[in-house]
C-alpha cells in the first residue's frame, strides 16, 4: 500500500469517526430540564421498644416538589 492510500485511509477513518462523535452529542435546546425533587419533613422515626408480636406503624408524608414525576423505587425498614 502506497503512502498515499495509507493517508487516505486514515484521513477516511478519521472523518467518519469525527461524523459519529458529531451525531451521537444531543443537541443544544434551551429548554429547561424538568427533574423530580423530594421533600420529607420526617426522614426517621423510632417506635421505642416494641413488645413480640405487636403491629406498629407510621406514614411519612412525602412530597414531589419538582417538575417531574418522582418514581420511589425501593423503601427498606433500618
Amino acid at each position: 500500500m502506497s503512502k498515499f492510500s495509507k493517508w487516505l485511509l486514515c484521513a477516511f477513518v478519521l472523518t467518519i469517526c469525527a461524523g459519529a462523535s458529531y451525531a451521537a452529542e444531543p443537541e443544544s435546546t434551551n429548554a429547561p430540564q424538568l427533574s423530580p425533587s423530594i421533600q420529607m419533613p420526617e426522614t426517621n422515626y423510632s417506635f421505642g421498644e416494641i413488645v413480640e408480636e405487636g403491629e406498629v406503624s407510621h406514614d411519612f408524608v412525602v412530597k414531589n416538589t419538582g417538575d417531574a414525576n418522582l418514581d420511589i423505587a425501593q423503601v427498606q425498614p433500618g
